[in-house]
């Protein structure tokens, strides 16, 4: 029966496409609320961001063949053995490129616009928040689809959609640009994530170490990596902002190399399997 196949290829399908719809709300909303100058300003000033995070996201789509195939094979040590991987390297790629982005926004934005349509540091740290959840989302959601739970995928995707859309809605004309932002970046943390986390090991019957393993240390480096360039930013002069900011580039730089030793050893048992 084709029926299966559909409804695979339709999960798939809003599964790879729900970050670019859900960052595509706020543009509508800041329209609606603003007017179409601060559309332009939200715009330029999200680009460089969001395609550091897409580049990042496929480095993880990269290994979604791999993964179908092991999990169909039902060799469950070696799935997760490459889930950690995978999921370890994205988070730690998205968290190094969103400083580079963080650092460059509002030079780039300047030389690609004029310095006036850049939306500011802040905005500009809840584009990465927000790029990293929608990231965590992904990897969760990835579970679903290889276990064939596409249907819940979908239905959690359109409730945080229509989350996104009020939220925006609500947070626009009080905090602006930044409100923005912010909903997109804390919509995931509303139902997407929570729903993976609880319903993950039970629906799709995978062990919570596929949920709360090695990816969590990447994921706490690639925040406190945002955090601290938000803190060491062009634009940043107070002098207690600089040390917070380095003892938070020292923190994130530590648990990237824990995090990096550990995709290592995956890496290396991968291939003592494979032999």
């Amino acid at each position: 029966s084709a029926r299966p196949i559909l409804v695979y290829g339709f999960s798939m399908m809003l599964w790879t496409i729900a970050p670019v719809v859900l960052s595509g709300i706020p543009a509508m909303v800041v329209g609606s609320s603003l007017g179409l100058e601060q559309v332009t300003i939200y715009v330029v000033s999200s680009r460089v961001p969001m395609l550091v995070s897409m580049l990042a996201m496929r480095s993880f789509h990269a290994f979604f063949p791999k993964l179908q195939n092991l999990y169909v094979l039902d060799h469950r040590e070696r799935f997760l053995r490459y889930y950690r991987v995978a999921t370890s390297l994205s988070l730690l790629m998205t968290g190094a490129g969103l400083i580079i982005a963080m650092f460059a926004n509002p030079y780039l934005v300047g030389f690609l616009a004029r310095d006036d349509y850049y939306a500011g540091d802040s905005v500009t740290l809840w584009f990465a928040l927000g790029f990293i959840t929608i990231a965590v989302s992904e990897h969760l959601g990835c579970l679903f689809i290889i276990a064939g739970k596409g249907k819940l995928v979908s239905l959690v995707l359109a409730v945080e959609i229509l989350i996104a859309i009020v939220a925006a809605s609500v947070l626009c004309p009080l905090y602006g640009l930044v409100g923005v932002a912010a909903a997109l970046a804390l919509s995931p943390l509303v139902i997407r994530i929570p729903y993976y986390l609880i319903h993950g090991p039970r629906t799709c019957s995978f062990p919570t170490s596929a949920l709360y393993g090695n990816a969590t240390l990447a994921l706490a480096a690639s925040i406190l990596m945002v955090a601290a360039a938000y803190l060491l930013g062009p634009t940043s002069t107070d002098p207690g902002s600089l040390r917070s900011g380095l003892t938070l580039a020292l923190m994130s730089a530590l648990l990237a190399i824990i995090s990096s030793r550990r995709i290592w050893r995956d890496i290396k048992e991968i291939r003592v399997a494979s032999a």
